[in-house]
């Protein structure tokens, strides 16, 4: 079944953005998995700094260092407003959720920022996707 003209392509245009933008957004999203569990390791189940104090700094550098990354490679779009309210809502919910899971349910820091990261890094990428802060994919003329 065909859809109506007034609806967008939905699986369309997620399928294209995913091909264009995943791969790109996992390699920065690996690289910063790894920087934040590894501080959270070392500066809360080591050295014993409060979780909230730490993961506020350390998720805070990522949002600036992240956006770098991502300008850098050509993923988002000119305007940074809506990246810079979208992130700061997923920061933000970073911070609450490692200092719930560590001072709250006492998991060990790296447990806990392991799985912050890993459950909210799709929902920031379709959040990204749907918002429209991804630049659009070229478009690739076949033969």
């Amino acid at each position: 079944m065909k859809s109506p003209n007034w609806l967008p392509d939905f699986p369309g245009v997620i399928a294209r953005r995913c091909a264009s933008h995943f791969a790109k957004y996992l390699a920065v999203g690996v690289i910063w998995t790894i920087l934040p569990i590894a501080s959270l390791w070392l500066l809360i189940d080591h050295w014993r700094l409060p979780a909230i104090w730490v993961s506020a700094i350390v998720y805070g550098a990522l949002f600036v260092t992240k956006y770098t990354a991502y300008v850098f490679i050509g993923m988002l779009k000119a305007d940074p407003v809506k990246y810079i309210l979208v992130a700061g809502v997923f920061s933000a919910l970073n911070v609450f959720i490692v200092w719930l899971f560590v001072d709250c349910f006492h998991l060990p820091a790296a447990s806990a920022g392991l799985l912050n990261t890993t459950g909210l890094f799709l929902a920031r990428f379709f959040a990204f996707s749907r918002l429209g802060i991804l630049r659009d994919p070229p478009d690739k003329k076949g033969p």
